[in-house]
């Protein structure tokens, strides 16, 4: 069964077939990682960054960068992934 993110904490999170109630966290996860998306990161890139001691305030501010600066074009990234 795929995982899915409901929008509102008290609707159940589907993961590998097993109803969890959703936590803040999750639902701050779910919007990080789809921001992340509409900025042109993959989730594998994401992690990585945050794997090799990219902070999550970093991350958030490649994000909002990058969601600035190439809302109206494709743009190659500044940074090396």
């Amino acid at each position: 069964m795929p995982f899915r993110i409901q929008a509102s904490p008290c609707c159940p999170v589907v993961l590998a077939g097993c109803a969890v109630e959703q936590t803040d966290s999750m639902i701050a996860i779910a919007r990080l990682v789809l921001a992340g998306e509409q900025a042109g990161f993959t989730v594998e890139q994401m992690i990585q960054l945050l794997q090799t001691g990219t902070s999550v305030e970093v991350l958030l501010s490649m994000i909002e960068w990058r969601l600035l600066h190439c809302a109206s074009e494709p743009c190659s990234s500044p940074w090396m992934m």
